[in-house]
């Protein structure tokens, strides 16, 4: 395994962290002919065959042990069903699951892989999911029979801070200093973690229109989608979460630590790691505080954040599940309060059947995230997945922080 899929093997041990790659289609298939398409892709694809095990590798259990249902409810009941998937614990020898929900009525459905966050991120979720669709339109499956291996690191030399403890000190005192000049992270009030949660799913999909509006307005402030969607999502929870202005908040982002394997007959394997940067959040317009996104977040990415998460966790160094597990929640509960917001990026349709109308991947927050996004561009769509947790933060903040969001994008590029 990967120090990624070790981390998210303990993590989902300690606090289960299923994660749900969504297709959302405007046609509905029967139930059977969905069940059948995924008995041959299983067959065919080993990333819906493979478990993690207790020693901290990866296993092809192969295809008779995969999981499908498939139920006819109306698109409104969707997320509930979504949103028991999301937390339900189950051990590391179970492979990804396949939900499929249908309103025949409505000519709608929804195609759900959930799975273990050690071996499904969206990156590699997203591209099995596309595959899976296309075999409901008849297009052939490309076989891959292959466990994934570790891929090739971005930077083969490493980083200043691996290669003498001298550097590895000063890198952490500069991020402690950082740290300390923008001070404590808000909400001071955030509750302290538990076992129980209560994850809901929502999906919030801006039309195209919209959203090639919003893309000029970024474009002409020369900024990325995610560091304004960022930027954005740190300004509403600044309001409806934190009365100080200004304030200081925290931005967890997944970063990609790997090229891709240069055998196709491997699935990619899960190379990512996490930075957190801290901001200081007004008032104002989101550009200033996209800009320090953008900046901040590479340079911590330059910096090596990402694999230092690992290092300090000690997680290349750990090979037992117990251990792993300790290490993991006293994490959690040193953490500060995190918006965490995550990019897959624009997604090729390629040869996606007319009827896929959009793609997303959920997860649930960890204890001290306030809330979960992740976005994606699709087909002209801008597509944001939002898990919230209704016990630290009720259902009526929560559609307050995500309505505050909707509008703030709006703002961003106002119709002439």
């Amino acid at each position: 395994m990967t120090p990624a899929e070790k981390y998210y093997t303990f993590l989902d041990l300690t606090w289960p962290m299923n994660i749900m790659i969504v297709a959302e289609l405007d046609v509905a298939l029967p139930v059977d002919q969905v069940a059948e398409a995924w008995t041959r892709f299983c067959r065919l694809r080993s990333f819906p065959r493979l478990t993690a095990q207790a020693d901290l590798t990866l296993r092809d259990i192969g295809p008779d042990r995969v999981e499908f249902s498939g139920e006819e409810l109306r698109s409104d009941q969707w997320h509930a069903r979504m949103d028991e998937e999301t937390v339900r614990p189950y051990g590391l020898d179970v492979p990804l699951r396949c939900r499929y929900y249908v309103s025949p009525s409505e000519e709608r459905s929804r195609v759900v892989f959930v799975g273990h966050h050690a071996i499904v991120d969206g990156r590699v979720g997203v591209a099995n999911l596309q595959s899976f669709i296309r075999s409901l339109d008849g297009q052939a499956v490309v076989e891959q029979q292959m466990l994934s291996a570790p891929a090739n690191p971005v930077r083969p030399a490493g980083y200043p801070w691996q290669q003498d403890k001298g550097r590895l000190i000063e890198t952490l005192r500069e991020i402690s200093r950082e740290h300390a000049a923008l001070g404590d992270v808000q909400p001071a009030d955030w509750p302290e973690s538990s076992i129980e949660r209560s994850p809901t799913t929502r999906a919030l999909v801006f039309d195209a229109s919209d959203s090639e509006k919003f893309l000029f307005a970024m474009k002409d402030h020369g900024i990325r989608p995610l560091p304004a969607m960022a930027a954005v999502w740190l300004h509403a929870v600044r309001q409806h979460l934190v009365a100080d202005v200004p304030t200081t908040l925290q931005l967890g982002t997944a970063v990609d630590l790997a090229a891709r394997h240069e055998d196709p007959r491997r699935p990619a394997a899960m190379t990512v790691g996490v930075v957190a940067n801290r901001f200081q959040v007004d008032d104002g317009a989101p550009w200033a505080l996209a800009q320090d996104v953008f900046r901040e977040v590479g340079a911590s990415m330059d910096r090596g954040d990402g694999d230092l998460f690992f290092h300090l966790a000690r997680v290349k160094a750990i090979d037992d599940l117990d251990a792993g597990r300790r290490v993991v929640a006293r994490s959690l509960e040193g953490a500060p309060p995190t918006v965490s917001v995550t990019n897959l990026g624009i997604v090729d349709p390629g040869s996606d059947p007319p009827w896929l109308r959009w793609m997303c991947g959920y997860l649930a927050p960890t204890p001290n995230q306030l809330v979960f996004v992740s976005g994606l561009g699709y087909r002209g769509l801008l597509v944001n997945s939002v898990t919230t947790d209704d016990l630290r933060l009720s259902p009526e903040r929560a559609e307050d922080l995500v309505a505050t969001f909707r509008t703030q994008m709006g703002e961003l590029a106002p119709t002439p």
